[in-house]
């Protein structure tokens, strides 16, 4: 690790902001293709199958409700192994087609879904044992997935990469979380109140309007883009603290 060195949060965000804005019709077609209409169809699912409930519908409308959040996690996935490689290309000046990202994203599905998985269950027992431990895990583990993309590592070396990685920056990556969260919450905020306004009746959530529905998708694409590039941004500076200057050509191991 480079001595000294610390992890700059406003190269984290200025590095995800110039790789999403290197190359948006990249960044910006997998995000929709891959979570934004997805969410659109799935919450239209989930409103068609909870009214189904509420009138005393079968197994069936429950089954949907779940293949269609197991579906939907899955493109998530796939949206983020697609968008660490956009963000690796990007911070070395190099523009991947939108075939190769996806190729990346539906390549790692599996191992990002089992480490998504694995990960989120030991931060959740972490906070609810005394809440510190799940924070340190949650810190410990922020770069699992772009290391293993990045990387081409398996589930248990992800882990301890981003471990390794994280060690000495973990209170900047928490700054750095914790201001994700004050985003999130403000962009959450302004689009609740604004679905408000475009007629979303407070006492009748499972029937939005259609101008509700289409604000709330289009929040997602730009919240969700940004999102996952500035987690892809945070490994790429973590990794050059480490190997002591700018990272090495990370775009590499997918020639």
């Amino acid at each position: 690790m480079n001595d000294g060195a610390k992890l700059s949060i406003g190269n984290v965000f200025s590095r995800g902001v110039s790789a999403v804005h290197s190359d948006p019709a990249v960044f910006f077609g997998i995000v929709f293709l891959f979570s934004t209409l997805p969410s659109v169809a799935l919450g239209i699912l989930q409103r068609n199958m909870m009214l189904a409930l509420q009138g005393g519908a079968s197994f069936a409308a429950a089954f949907s409700l779940i293949v269609g959040g197991v579906a939907g996690f899955a493109l998530i996935m796939i949206t983020q192994g697609a968008l660490v490689r956009a963000t690796l290309a990007a911070s070395e000046g190099v523009r991947v087609g939108f075939g190769p990202c996806v190729a990346t994203g539906i390549r790692y599905l599996l191992p990002l879904l089992v480490a998504s998985i694995l990960g989120w269950l030991a931060i959740m027992v972490g906070l609810l044992l005394i809440a510190v431990p799940g924070i340190i895990l949650a810190t410990m583990w922020a770069v699992v997935g772009p290391a293993m993309v990045a990387e081409d590592l398996g589930i248990v070396e992800s882990f301890g990469r981003s471990r390794a990685l994280t060690k000495g920056s973990r209170w900047r990556s928490l700054g750095f979380f914790v201001l994700l969260a004050i985003i999130l919450t403000i962009v959450s905020g302004v689009a609740q109140l604004l679905g408000f306004a475009l007629g979303q009746s407070a006492t009748d959530p499972l029937n939005p309007p259609i101008g509700t529905i289409i604000f709330t998708a289009i929040t997602g694409l730009i919240t969700t883009t940004y999102l996952t590039a500035w987690i892809a941004a945070l490994f790429i500076e973590v990794r050059s603290l480490h190997s002591g200057g700018e990272p090495d050509h990370l775009e590499e191991v997918f020639a």
